[in-house]
This record gives structure tokens, sequence and C-alpha cells, in this order.
């Protein structure tokens, strides 16, 4: 009767393993991104993770450089775990638009040109049961288009330098919450 208890009760535990070794996993991820330079600006990301350590996504928001559109990929080193590095690149797209800017006094008027950037990326998951929190950084090469055309105003160097930093390009520093699914 022993013995058999022990079986009864190691086979309950080898169907329970194995029943959670086969429940399906969450492979989508739905949220919002915030931040400066991010692929997709401020707005609506869609991940999808093709294998644990793989995942594509798809975003659009806005920026100061106009709509931004991207797509993105990113490896996870440790797929499983509650908190893991992860490295990845995304193709970045911006409409462009217009934009006056203003330092300490000086205003001068811009467009900012529209443009494709492609970004090397890194950053941290933090994952729960239901949320993946993420903390991202990168650097935005312009590979077509982008920058700032002076159209009047002031000349001022300040002035100049900051419309070339809302222009697409540059660098990245975001964070995104995506609801699990």
């Amino acid at each position: 009767m022993r013995h058999s208890l022990a079986t009864l009760a190691a086979l309950l535990a080898l169907t329970v393993t194995i029943a959670q070794a086969q429940a399906p996993q969450k492979k989508s991820e739905l949220g919002f991104n915030l931040g400066w330079g991010g692929p997709s600006g401020n707005g609506l990301e869609y991940a999808y993770y093709l294998q644990p350590a793989h995942a594509v996504s798809g975003g659009i928001g806005f920026s100061l450089a106009g709509a931004k559109y991207a797509l993105g990929y990113r490896y996870y080193l440790h797929p499983d775990a509650g908190a893991t590095p992860y490295f990845g690149a995304a193709l970045s797209g911006a409409s462009g638009t217009p934009v006056t800017v203003t330092v300490n006094d000086e205003e001068a008027k811009y467009d900012i040109q529209p443009g494709l950037a492609l970004a090397p990326r890194a950053g941290f998951r933090f994952r729960t049961r239901l949320i993946s929190w993420y903390v991202n950084a990168g650097y935005h090469v312009v590979v077509a288009g982008g920058g700032a055309d002076y159209k009047e105003g002031s000349t001022d160097d300040a002035v100049r330098k900051f419309a070339d930093a809302v222009a697409l390009g540059g660098v990245e520093i975001s964070a995104s919450m995506l609801f699990r699914f």
C-alpha cells in the first residue's frame, strides 16, 4: 500500500510537471513606449515571440520628428528569467514636421525632414506574469533622409544644435510597458 501511494504521488507530480511544461506560453505583448529617441517614438508597440529567446516587434507613435513607425528584433540572453538583458536592432522612420525651436530667447523655424534610421539597441526586460517592463538604450543612424532644414529666425548655434537633436537619429533612452497575452 505504501509503495502504491508513493508511485501514485510520483505519477501525479510527473503529470503536473508535464502539463506545466506543455502549457502554452504567452507569445504576444502589446503596450506603450515613452522616452527620447525610441524607434516608434512615444506610442504603441506589439511584440511577438518567435521562440522564447527571439521576438519581433512593430510600433507606431509620435515624436518631435513627426509620426514614427518601426520594426524591431530582440534576442534575450536568459529568456525564461524574470529579468534578462537583451540585444537587438530596429529600423525606424519618421514623417518629418515643421518645428519652432526656442533656446535662451532665441527662436528659429525648421523643417524636420522625413527619413529612415537603423539602430543597434540593448536593454533589460523585467517580466511579471502579466506585464513586461523594458528599459532601452540605442543609437539611431540615419540611412536615408532626415535632418533639420533652417527656414527663418535666429541663426544661434544652440538653436541649430537643438533642432538637429530633435530630428531623426541619435541617442535613444526609453522605457516600455507591454501587456503579455
